[in-house]
């Protein structure tokens, strides 16, 4: 969990102080769902439009790169 959560912080998701975290202003005002500006919905239909499909073809991209590298 500390993992995600410095992952977070240096992503200027979070902030942290004294082992508390909690929300950036770009991130209350963008990732909150309740909030009036909330990006979210968006952002994952993007993902999902976008990313995901790329990930059906990850297998065969790593073994491209494996086999640059390996020249």
């Amino acid at each position: 969990m500390l993992t995600l959560l410095t992952a977070c912080v240096s992503l200027g998701l979070l902030e942290e102080s004294d082992g508390h975290y909690r929300n950036t202003p770009a991130s209350q005002t963008y990732s909150v769902r309740t909030a009036p500006m909330y990006f979210g919905d968006y952002y994952r239909f993007q993902i999902d439009r976008q990313v995901y499909p790329a990930f059906a073809h990850l297998d065969r991209h790593c073994g491209e790169i494996a086999s640059i590298s390996t020249g």
